[in-house]
């Protein structure tokens, strides 16, 4: 009976375990900034955008996330929050604290996206997806802030950006952790 229980409650923390490390989607970021969206894309620095989706509880953790980013590169980078949100708000359909939670980071700006059309564009699938474009409008960096899912903490993505501003070589890509912003293929197909 026991060695039951035991068993069980094994097999139940290896699930949980697969579930915190399971990577999102990992998109087809755009390489560049879309040439047509330049007035809101890099104007002389660089530019990190995160896509939310605002009911995803795995999002907390990149907000804190981005937070801290946020406060080490104060001056050195544009930050956007694209905040998903469906195309026809249903009655029940309001803005969580995550939102809230974000616009309360300084120098971030949000921005709703209806649709999910910007993340989209951008190729960014996962809540908490970042992708880092330098002041020419390349992509430098894309992933995500987190180590796993709902965790805060050192990063594969936070070093690499980091390293970027640092002026060190730095990975184009990593693992980003949250939930799907689509339920379909449409991420990046206007992106190209």
């Amino acid at each position: 009976m026991v060695g039951s229980w035991f068993a069980f409650v094994l097999l139940g923390y290896a699930a949980l375990l697969g579930y915190q490390t399971e990577e999102g989607a990992p998109g087809r970021p755009a390489r560049t900034w879309p040439a047509d969206l330049a007035s809101t894309g890099p104007a002389g620095a660089p530019l990190l955008v995160m896509a939310i989706h605002p009911r995803c509880p795995c999002t907390r953790s990149s907000i804190a996330e981005l937070a801290r980013l946020s406060t080490r590169l104060r001056g050195r980078v544009s930050i956007r929050a694209l905040i998903w949100a469906p195309d026809a708000p249903a009655v029940d359909w309001a803005p969580t604290d995550l939102v809230a939670s974000v616009a309360r980071i300084p120098n971030v700006e949000v921005a709703p996206d209806r649709g999910g059309r910007m993340a989209a564009r951008l190729g960014l699938a996962t809540s908490g997806h970042v992708a880092l474009f330098g002041p020419s409008g390349a992509l430098e960096f894309v992933g995500g802030l987190t180590p796993s899912r709902g965790h805060e903490g050192d990063s594969f993505g936070r070093e690499q950006i980091l390293a970027y501003f640092d002026g060190e070589a730095h990975a184009a890509r990593g693992p980003v952790f949250g939930c799907a912003l689509f339920d379909d293929e449409r991420v990046g197909e206007v992106a190209r």
